[in-house]
């Protein structure tokens, strides 16, 4: 992060700062507020770094597919997106499939409430990965229908404490019908 160091009159040159943020997505921060404004500029930053978005002039953070190459690069971007592009399927599916953490809370905390409660949705991302099921809202995760169609369409489900006991009896069931 040179430009952090350098001159305020090198921090407005606009090739200079282009090769800043293509080599370190988050020297965005030490742009001129003008260059922070050009697109270019910005779609290189968050090609590197999502989080640089945290940067941007505010116009690119409602910027569907500036945010889906954000989201690429790093979920966390979800953190400074727009709150109508947080009930956007592509983006928070793209934010999880390239999540850097161990845990998924953030991509959640910062999505929709409506995505939480959508079945399709919900189904998609455990997919992706069982563990997903927790962020589902508690009418999903209490319903026997949609837990079940979660195992369908990921058998790993099974793993999660949660719902063993649940899973368990559903086997036990049908060993009883099948007999």
């Amino acid at each position: 992060m040179a430009l952090k160091y350098t001159s305020e009159k090198l921090k407005r040159d606009r090739e200079i700062v282009l090769e800043a943020v293509k080599s370190c997505g988050r020297a965005l921060e030490y742009a001129s507020e003008e260059l922070r404004k050009d697109r270019e500029i910005v779609l290189e930053s968050v090609k590197n770094d999502g989080s640089s978005l945290e940067y941007a002039n505010e116009e690119f953070k409602k910027d569907r597919k500036l945010i889906l190459e954000a989201v690429k690069s790093n979920g966390v971007a979800l953190k400074y997106i727009s709150e109508e592009l947080k009930s956007d399927k592509e983006i928070i599916l793209e934010a999880i499939i390239n999540c850097r953490w161990g845990s998924f809370q953030p991509i959640f905390k910062w999505t929709s409430e409506e995505l939480k409660s959508d079945r399709n949705f919900i189904l998609e991302a455990v997919k992706i990965n069982e563990k997903l099921l927790e962020y589902a809202s508690l009418e999903l995760q209490n319903d026997f229908d949609f837990l079940v169609k979660c195992y369908e369409v990921n058998k790993e489900v099974i793993k999660l404490k949660k719902y063993y006991v649940f899973f368990k009896k559903i086997f036990e069931d049908n060993r009883k019908k099948e007999k």
